[in-house]
């Protein structure tokens, strides 16, 4: 059994590290399939920033069709070569370097470092279509700690730069993350004015627990009173 095998290894052996990630691969090769995440398992455990077992991970992961925890794995690899670069295209069909190019630009935008040249460097990418929200989604997730004002300035970006396409989904990710968020609300509440969509506008402001008077006047706009 995988499990007695790997708790002799651990207890005898000072390089259990290569042992696992040998014997993983042996069984994946093997067809053994069985067995191969156990030992790429307990090898994470042992060392969770090991560049091979989180190479071996991804790789076994995405010939089993687990393509999102493949790459949430690559993305730990902390300086990616070749072979991983031409893995994560494999499974992403996007390259690392637009990940590596998201990251930078999102992490810029969350601490406003060159704000106005970040942000049109990220409306450049959306045009270009080399962002999208899944990949968005994928470094908010690895690589961002506050991903509620990230979202929202996204979704400001995009909406002061005509790129109407993104701004609700962007906004509705912040939403999921917090419905309280006063900003979101407002946000939603503004853009959804816009759209023209004022009951659900109305909707969303109505949410905000302590309105100022920017957020009375959309309420009065959405419900059609005058000021």
């Amino acid at each position: 059994m995988p499990e007695q095998i790997i708790t002799a290894i651990k207890e005898n052996n000072h390089n259990s590290m290569d042992i696992l990630n040998r014997l993983a691969i042996e069984n994946f090769a093997a067809g053994h399939h069985e067995h191969v995440l156990p030992y790429l398992h307990a090898a994470f455990e042992m060392e969770p920033d090991h560049a091979d077992t989180l190479y071996n991970l991804a790789f076994v992961l995405n010939s089993y069709g687990e393509k999102e925890l493949a790459k949430r794995y690559l993305s730990f690899i902390k300086n990616p070569d070749e072979e991983v670069q031409k893995l994560f295209e494999e499974i992403n069909e996007k390259s690392l370097k637009n990940i590596q190019t998201l990251t930078f630009l999102l992490r810029r935008l969350e601490f406003e470092v060159d704000l106005e040249e970040t942000k049109l460097a990220i409306v450049r990418k959306l045009m270009e279509n080399e962002i999208d929200e899944t990949l968005v989604k994928e470094v908010l997730n690895t690589s961002i700690i506050d991903k509620i004002k990230v979202l929202q300035s996204l979704a400001i970006i995009c909406f002061e730069h005509g790129l109407h396409e993104h701004v609700l989904p962007y906004l509705h990710a912040a939403y999921d993350l917090d419905p309280t968020n006063g900003d979101t609300l407002y946000n939603l509440g503004y853009v959804l004015l816009y759209y023209g969509e004022y009951e659900l506008a109305e909707r969303f402001l109505q949410q905000i627990q302590q309105p100022d008077a920017q957020v009375i006047e959309l309420l009065k706009a959405a419900r059609g009173e005058s000021s």
